[in-house]
């Protein structure tokens, strides 16, 4: 395989995180929203450095995609190119992701030999390559969300995250559930309140615990906007080709069912959450809205960031064989939570968090695959898994000056605590402040971003954004 160097195509920066070892998916139009975007065909698209390529356009170019097929290709991707190519020109990622990771490998690979074979001089130089014609600047399309989704599963596999939401509220009994460390814990979310990031969110209200009384001692319930509005730091998987009903996917096989990852913002009502979850689990305190990034990073560009997640409080052998992979396989990336606040006291941008994903996951995505079909539970192109909350162990609550928790829930000890955050100032110091808040007010931004290693080489997830607006309710 060619080097890093000899791959690169001279245009793009390999510090941006979306080189030629990156190439995401996306769906996207050309235009913004405040134009006529909304009513223009999206399109299948794939990025490289500051540019998005036009996938459908390229597949039916003559010269383009899969014009010479490679001679290495195995029979099965040689005959479905017919099918790639059908798949390419939809307005979601569902039917190129249900042809499995052949089609993916092999669209991915031809990417990266027409980008590898034009060294422009600069950044002007990307109209000169194969793929300049196919090319839109980021800054000039809009993105949406990259799958129709189905189904969404939101799971519990950050162990650290678990573990201090459990010391919160059960502070005299047990921090996890016996069955917590033996399968990974999950519940079914609302795949029709996903949406793509910058989508605005909509405080939720619902009915809340209030105290009635000067002490304390007694407490109303009343509908009302949430006053403990939160978010939580995941990551998220979207399924590729499926299984059928009654046919559990293996442990062995479950990771070639994985189109890609994203990034996850599950927004919390705590106090709609709290009142509600005994005895079934979230529900509206978490089912109003789920963000996800736009960028959809490929199992190929992060099989450098794959390995051991937290270590098993039991040994590994003793978990159900369905559970037992044949290599770790915890992804790891660093994500970075800041908080933005249109306020006078308020920095403009304010880090609250980071956190390694490895050193907060309990299970990997193919076991959580194994798990949620081991029943025969049919999972289909374009569901979308979610990992849980990640937060870093107790012994480092704080590393380099920020939190290492995925949640303000942990952060302000439900609210016991104001938020801290750092901000950068102009001449690049940073000092830590204290805010007057302990949950999200209207108006706040909250900005999650992270960043993968490929042998040296950053690998993007992009952001993932979300601005809270007011309640519609009083």
């Amino acid at each position: 395989m060619a080097q890093s160097s000899d791959l690169q195509p001279a245009f793009v920066d390999p510090e941006c995180g979306f080189d030629i070892h990156n190439l995401p998916f996306c769906i996207y139009n050309e235009g913004h929203l405040s134009s006529d975007a909304a009513s223009r065909a999206r399109i299948v698209g794939c990025r490289i450095g500051h540019w998005v390529i036009n996938l459908h356009s390229f597949a039916d170019h003559k010269e383009g995609l899969f014009a010479e097929p490679a001679k290495h290709w195995d029979e099965r991707t040689k005959q479905i190119l017919p099918e790639i190519r059908d798949a390419l020109k939809q307005p979601t990622l569902n039917a190129f992701a249900s042809l499995g990771p052949e089609a993916r490998k092999a669209v991915r690979e031809v990417l990266q030999r027409e980008l590898s074979s034009y060294k422009g001089k600069d950044d002007v130089d990307h109209i000169l390559s194969p793929l300049g014609p196919f090319m839109s600047e980021v800054e000039n399309v809009t993105l949406y969300c990259p799958f129709k989704i189905g189904d969404y599963t939101d799971f519990y596999a950050g162990i650290h995250h678990a573990e201090g939401v459990g010391k919160l509220f059960r502070p005299k009994g047990k921090a996890l559930q016996d069955n917590y460390t033996h399968i990974p814990v999950g519940y079914h979310g609302r795949s029709s309140t996903v949406v793509v990031s910058d989508t605005p969110i909509r405080r939720p209200a619902g009915p809340i615990l209030v105290p009635s009384n000067s002490e304390g001692t007694k407490q109303d319930i009343i509908v009302s906007p949430t006053r403990k509005l939160d978010y939580e730091v995941e990551l998220g998987c979207f399924v590729g080709k499926g299984n059928a009903m009654g046919t559990p996917i293996p442990i062995s096989e479950a990771s070639s069912h994985i189109f890609g990852y994203v990034l996850l913002n599950d927004w919390s009502a705590r106090d709609i959450q709290a009142f509600e979850y005994v005895p079934l689990g979230p529900f509206n305190g978490k089912n109003f809205a789920t963000s996800v990034s736009p960028w959809v990073v490929t199992p190929e560009a992060l099989e450098h960031a794959v390995g051991a997640g937290v270590q098993h409080p039991d040994h590994p052998e003793k978990l159900q064989p369905y559970l037992r992979e044949p290599t770790p396989g915890v992804l790891n990336a660093t994500i970075t939570t800041s908080l933005t606040r249109a306020e006078k006291n308020w920095p403009t941008t304010g880090k609250l968090s980071r956190v390694d994903t490895s050193t907060g996951l309990l299970w990997s995505f193919p076991q959580m695959i194994a798990h949620h079909t081991v029943g025969g539970c049919s999972l289909r192109p374009g569901d979308l898994l979610g990992s849980g909350t990640i937060s870093g162990p107790p012994d480092k609550p704080i590393q380099d000056g920020l939190q290492t928790k995925g949640s303000l829930l942990e952060i302000t000890k439900n609210g016991v605590i104001p938020i801290p955050w750092r901000r950068s100032r102009g001449s690049g110091e940073e000092k830590e402040q204290t805010g007057d808040n302990t949950f999200l007010r209207d108006g706040d931004v909250v900005t999650m971003s992270a960043i993968a290693d490929h042998r040296g080489t950053k690998i993007s997830f992009g952001e993932v954004i979300g601005r809270v607006i007011a309640s519609s309710q009083s």
